[in-house]
């Protein structure tokens, strides 16, 4: 309940008061006190019948044995009266504090343990208590600060701080201590898990290393879903295809299997839903673990359901995010909220990263702005209640960094999902989901547990990004041709297929004068591409060119040099196929079978280039010949792009504000009448 155990005080590294006292100390106690102490250790009569107690004898068999009793009351009273007349009372106000806090008066155990943090004898254990106790409170910076003071050679002490810090976001100090405590836990499996997120979410190594750190953790808890998940996850970020699907199926199979035995299931061994929505499995399978996983949070809601009411004209909104920043889905939602602000809505942003960029300062300007990367979920619930918001946005979902046990508590009367999660979470919590007619069907709507807000325009067209047109005179800096025909892929590296990636390599074969330029995240994800063409397409070797990492203005530039976008299969690009539409640059995409696969069609299809969307793969591949085959075609397609954006006025955001007003004015309508 709140993080400190009472017995995690008496193992055998804490000093005994015969040790540290030769026979111990004894100590008077008051009347009513020992009467109580009688009526509930009866075995202790003939010693509470003496006009001083032995305090080894206490400490050694009263203390646990109340603590086993959950007598946390009188096991408190008990050390406080110990701690008046003892010699060494520092132990007995750690007890005091463990039991303070197991009656949920944990500010007091706070104190208690915070005036113990300096002493010579006691401040180790004060402070690894203080940590437990923060943790559990997920006040996680400060859990991090206190484990730090715990003496260094306390092993388990430095898993406790690597988890602390994982979970406030310093991932660099997380994996430097799962590191370190790896030689003294072989065995852990979750240590070795967590360390490979913090390396995939903190970009601290190659991705391969990742997927190493996962495959020792499947070794260890061979049937975790949650660890397969993470590795085919990996596997996919390092383009690691070896057997990619025959273990793919092999996770499906497992996943099938588990839904006969709901039961086996647990927040422990329960595959990520984000993963599962990436990694493309069939849309019933994942529907089915998100309603058995949506239910552990409702279970644990001790909130209610905030009175709904008719939307004011000038809304209150709040959005709950750790992506308002440079990052994906904060290119879409910065430029959207001042768009909000500039028609007088008034809006709170509750922040869970604080990053020291252009983009988060811009959304700091026009929101009531509160960093909730250090705050629990019970102090977040009652910041967003005390904003009597309208709405509440959420921009993450079930990814990293998300709040779903804030959204759970329901402390806003309309909560909405947009961007960061694209599917159902078959969530109670969740109201709607905003989407737009080509990423979800009337058909796909019936499945989904939030009213689908259907935008008249494409979910993803908001974006302030500079509208260009292709630039040819800067292709030789990056190292191309005024001939070549440029295909330009930089989707991120889990979004790669073999099959993908197979299909365009016998294209270049065919098409001398194409290049496929390929995004490649980090250097050993180019170097397992460069293994994977030279062993099945050696001859196009030469026309295939990686691109790395570079910050978003270089990278739009870089955009222009292209002539044409490939999008990839089952997860389609997203902003960064806004990028390329605001470049000038034609997206070719296929239409899959979920939200996240479907970007690529919503996109084209609001710009009028039905043209540029397949609804098969071989279709996809030959529409793509064609493209290569007739540089003059690939001209006209972006003559007509650079057309359709400028007459529909594609990607202006407070066309895009506007219609999310109107649909959440229809949709919270008509959900209220539904239920009513």
């Amino acid at each position: 309940m709140n993080g400190l155990v009472i017995v995690s005080s008496m193992d055998n590294n804490t000093p005994t008061f015969k040790q540290a006292h030769g026979e111990g100390m004894s100590a008077s106690m008051n009347p009513k006190l020992r009467k109580q102490l009688v009526e509930h250790l009866p075995e202790a009569r003939a010693v509470l019948s003496q006009p001083s107690i032995p305090e080894d004898l206490c400490a050694s068999r009263w203390v646990p044995r109340l603590a086993q009793l959950g007598r946390w009351e009188l096991l408190a009273d008990l050390c406080r009266e110990m701690a008046r007349n003892s010699a060494v009372p520092g132990q007995w106000m750690i007890w005091r504090a463990s039991a303070r806090a197991q009656t949920g008066h944990l500010s007091e155990a706070e104190s208690i343990l915070s005036g113990l943090a300096e002493d010579n004898q006691w401040g180790s254990l004060a402070c690894q208590q203080l940590g437990d106790l923060t943790l559990s409170q997920g006040r996680f910076h400060e859990a991090f600060q206190w484990f730090s003071k715990v003496d260094g050679q306390q092993v388990d002490c430095r898993l406790q701080r690597a988890y602390a810090a994982q979970l406030a976001g310093l991932l660099r100090e997380a994996a430097d201590d799962y590191r370190a405590a790896s030689g003294d836990y072989p065995d852990n499996a979750n240590l070795w898990f967590n360390w490979g997120i913090c390396v995939v979410l903190g970009r601290l190594d190659s991705y391969q290393v990742a997927v190493d750190l996962f495959r020792k953790a499947c070794q260890l808890q061979p049937g975790n879903l949650k660890f397969q998940c993470w590795l085919r996850y990996a596997c996919r970020l390092a383009c690691d295809w070896r057997d990619l699907e025959v273990e793919e199926q092999r996770l499906i199979d497992n996943l099938s299997r588990a839904l006969l035995k709901p039961s086996i299931i647990n927040p422990g061994n329960a595959p990520s839903l984000y993963q599962l929505n990436v990694l493309g499995v069939p849309q019933e399978m994942y529907r089915r673990h998100a309603a058995l996983q949506g239910r552990w949070y409702a279970s644990s809601d001790q909130g209610t359901r905030r009175s709904r009411r008719p939307l004011r004209d000038r809304l209150r909104l709040g959005v709950i995010s750790p992506d308002l920043c440079g990052s994906a889905v904060g290119c879409l939602a910065v430029p959207w909220l001042e768009a909000m602000a500039e028609s007088g809505d008034e809006l709170w942003a509750f922040s869970n990263r604080r990053v020291d960029d252009p983009w988060q300062k811009r959304a700091r300007a026009v929101c009531h702005w509160h960093d909730t990367d250090n705050l629990s979920d019970e102090q977040v619930i009652r910041l967003v209640r005390d904003a009597d918001l309208d709405i509440l946005v959420d921009l993450a979902g079930l990814t990293a960094g998300g709040r779903p046990n804030v959204l759970a508590a329901r402390p806003a009367p309309w909560q909405v999902g947009l961007w960061g999660f694209l599917n159902t979470t078959q969530s109670p919590w969740l109201d709607a989901l905003v989407a737009d007619p080509w990423m979800v069907s009337p058909e796909d709507a019936a499945a989904f547990s939030e009213t689908v807000l259907r935008l008249p325009v494409s979910l993803l067209a908001c974006t302030d990004l500079p509208a260009e047109a292709p630039a040819r005179d800067n292709r030789e800096q990056w190292g191309f041709s005024p001939e070549d025909v440029i295909v330009a892929a930089f989707n991120n590296s889990y979004k790669l297929t073999p099959r993908w990636l197979a299909g365009w390599l016998s294209l270049l074969a065919a098409h001398p004068q194409a290049k496929l330029w390929v995004y490649a995240p980090d250097p050993d994800v180019e170097q397992q591409l460069v293994r994977w063409i030279r062993e099945r397409f050696p001859t196009v070797l030469e026309q295939v060119r990686f691109a790395p990492p570079l910050p978003l203005e270089q990278h739009q530039q870089r955009l222009r040099a292209a002539d044409l976008f490939a999008d990839t299969f089952t997860y389609n690009a997203g902003a960064t196929a806004v990028g390329a539409i605001q470049a000038g640059l034609p997206v070719l995409t296929c239409e899959g079978s979920a939200m996240l696969g479907r970007m690529g069609a919503s996109i084209n299809r609001s710009l009028g280039l039905d043209e540029l969307v397949a609804e098969q793969e071989d279709a996809y591949f030959r529409k793509a010949a064609a493209l290569l085959a007739s540089p003059q075609c690939l001209k006209a397609l972006q003559q007509e792009l650079l057309l359709a954006r400028s007459s529909r006025s594609w990607g202006d955001p407070r066309r895009w504000a506007e219609a999310f007003r109107a649909a959440c004015v229809q949709g919270m309508a008509l959900r209220s009448s539904t239920e009513d």
